[in-house]
């Protein structure tokens, strides 16, 4: 925007003065958005703007108000500046609790019924017991890689067999009594996949397609044995009868 060096500023009607900048493509974009935020919150900048210019178009300095670099930013700085966190001093009036990490843990630890608890610490102990007959040593589940415990449970799986069988053949059939029952057998997987979470592993032992060979083998496993008369079979509980259903109502 140029003006004539003679052009009297005092001459112009008192009328809003508004006119469209036209800045340079190269300047830099940062001068640009202050100059638009300047356009939009300073009051009179339109004014002092176009004094600037028929200042310069007569070889004049000129002063810049203080104020006006104050306002400028201060307003960039309420600008930028992220919303502060709403202080509560009355504690009563929160809705949610203040946990510490050890009430935390405690929670963790106590989300397993007691029995769950120890039906986790067989299966650990089950598998444990395989392998250190078989492999000479105990896997470390904090460490052990998904690919040797992949392989190692496809081979337990295979050859897993309850302890005291004579004692167990006292009860049942011999050929079932030197057999898991599926049941069980699904239930050292689910400890053992427990047991993985809550140290934090992060692995899933039933669902992870690392682990599919071995989900393999113990589907393999439990339908041989029940092709091979080998699986025993689940009990269940009695049918209620329809006259002891009728007490039951009563």
């Amino acid at each position: 925007m140029e003006l004539d060096a003679d052009f009297d500023i005092s001459t112009l009607p008192d009328l809003p003065i508004t006119f469209e900048m036209q800045l340079p493509e190269e300047m830099n974009a940062e001068v640009v958005e202050l100059f638009e935020i300047m356009h939009q919150e300073v009051e009179g900048f339109d004014e002092m703007l176009l004094h600037a210019v028929t200042s310069i178009n007569n070889d004049q300095t000129l002063p810049v108000p203080s104020t006006t670099s104050v306002e400028t930013v201060d307003f960039q700085a309420q600008h930028n500046q992220e919303p502060a966190p709403v202080q509560d001093s009355d504690n009563t009036s929160k809705r949610f609790k203040n946990l510490d990490k050890e009430t935390l843990l405690e929670i963790e630890q106590n989300q397993y019924s007691a029995s769950t608890k120890k039906n986790t610490k067989w299966g650990v102990g089950v598998f444990n017991a395989w392998c250190s007959e078989r492999l000479a040593s105990t896997l470390d589940f904090q460490t052990v890689s998904v690919d040797c415990l992949n392989s190692s449970l496809r081979q337990f799986y295979a050859e897993a067999q309850p302890q005291n069988i004579s004692k167990r053949a006292l009860k049942m059939p011999e050929e079932h009594a030197q057999e898991y029952h599926k049941n069980s057998l699904k239930n050292v997987r689910a400890a053992l996949n427990r047991h993985l979470k809550d140290i934090g592993r992060g692995i899933d032992i039933v669902r992870d397609s690392e682990f599919k060979a071995a989900n393999s083998m113990l589907s393999a496993k439990l339908k041989f044995n029940l092709r091979n008369g080998l699986s025993r079979p689940t009990q269940h509980h009695p049918i209620i009868t329809t006259p002891e259903l009728l007490k039951i109502k009563m």
